[in-house]
């Protein structure tokens, strides 16, 4: 990735491209109400969106009484580390600019143009990273081979991704920040904290999931034959209700093919069921309603269409 790179996807370039015809995918805004075409590279970004904060001694602080709720000492261990890394470009030019040691003007200017450029990419950097180690088990679940579910690192490595793919994005950040309201902390601005604190979430559901992973199936949902599966801004999403602890996640792999994690009775690593119409019609609307502009897909007239109904459906 280029060091000045803005464009900061929060969909993972790769997933879209499984939607593309001739290199172009349809997309629909949900709030402007119109849709148009272009390519993965094209679409869902943010000029710098993973763009790092200096934290505050409040935000800090806050962050660190958070980590030590948490009942593992490895995983408190690795958020600590976390926390470090993404604010190791504000603590050098503080130590720099507090240090009594005398540096050519020339020399202090280069830092600060290195630590401005690895706090506005870390980010997305973290992120490729994670997708570039992803990328074979992506290919297998597009196959419908989930074998590597047996291997303990393939495994935490799926359930890294997949719960990144979850925290890493707009609709997550605005409801994140919408926290705010009800935090009544002095000097603490939940904004600040997002890009580390989805990452943390992340981590930390990943690593949950991994200890659970017995008690969790994985299966794969065939679309309907005239019906192709949507994707959105918000890839991947839990069927759950919010006040559930278990988790049930759905990750659309391609038109024709989906994914889904979730408690079973008995446990597993793959099954692949035929869904009827109205199932994929269901997995569609939920993504539609979980999204937080922008629907993706293969036929802009069933984008359009999509997009008429209700958000929320009544039950």
């Amino acid at each position: 990735m280029s060091t000045t790179q803005k464009k900061q996807h929060y969909v993972w370039r790769y997933h879209l491209e499984s939607w593309a015809t001739d290199g172009v995918v349809y997309w629909y805004s949900v709030k402007q109400k119109k849709g148009s075409r272009g390519s993965p590279r094209s679409l869902a970004y943010g000029k710098y969106f993973y763009k790092t904060e200096r934290l505050t001694d409040v935000d800090k602080r806050y962050m660190e009484v958070f980590i030590n709720t948490l009942p593992r000492k490895d995983l408190r261990d690795a958020l600590l580390r976390q926390l470090q890394l993404f604010q190791a470009p504000h603590t050098l030019q503080d130590f720099l600019q507090g240090s009594e040691i005398q540096t050519p003007a020339r020399f202090t200017t280069l830092i600060k143009e290195k630590t401005e450029i690895f706090v506005k990419t870390i980010g997305e950097q973290w992120h490729e990273g994670i997708e570039a180690r992803a990328i074979p088990l992506l290919n297998m679940l597009r196959n419908k081979d989930a074998t590597f579910w047996a291997d303990q690192e393939q495994c935490r490595l799926f359930l890294y991704f997949l719960c990144h793919q979850l925290f890493r994005t707009p609709k997550m950040k605005h409801v994140y920040e919408q926290v705010q309201d009800s935090v009544y902390i002095d000097g603490l601005d939940m904004r600040r904290l997002w890009v580390i604190e989805s990452l943390m979430f992340a981590t930390i559901l990943g690593a949950n999931l991994f200890v659970e992973r017995e008690q969790y199936k994985l299966s794969f949902i065939n679309s309907a034959s005239d019906t192709s599966f949507i994707t959105s801004d918000q890839p991947v999403i839990n069927l759950k209700s919010h006040g559930d602890r278990d988790v049930s996640l759905y990750f659309p792999l391609s038109p024709t093919l989906a994914m889904k994690l979730s408690k079973a009775e008995v446990a597993g690593s793959e099954s692949s069921t035929m869904a009827r119409q109205l199932a994929t019609e269901y997995y569609n609307h939920a993504i539609y309603r979980d999204c937080y502009d922008q629907i993706y897909g293969n036929n802009a007239g069933y984008l359009a269409q999509i997009a008429k109904l209700p958000r929320e459906l009544d039950t």
